[in-house]
């Protein structure tokens, strides 16, 4: 009788604990999910800055072959 009292403890105790774990994975799997939206999010807006930052490069660089271009002409008008 008291060996079936213990049995029945520890199975419950089994029991509780694998509650705990599942309930904790829950926690840490949740949060997890937290992280990748946020990192997600982060990716996006820096793909954006990317993007921006490439065009003014590539404006910047137009402007200076311009620039190049206007001043061999007047050099070689002088010459």
């Amino acid at each position: 009788m008291e060996s079936d009292d213990r049995i029945r403890q520890l199975l419950v105790e089994i029991r509780d604990g694998q509650r705990e774990q599942i309930e904790e994975y829950r926690r840490v799997a949740n949060h997890a999910l937290e992280l990748q939206k946020t990192a997600v999010g982060r990716q996006e807006s820096l793909g954006r800055l990317y993007k921006g930052a490439l065009v003014v490069g590539a404006i910047m660089v137009v402007v200076i072959v311009i620039i190049i271009v206007y001043l061999l002409g007047i050099l070689f008008q002088y010459t």
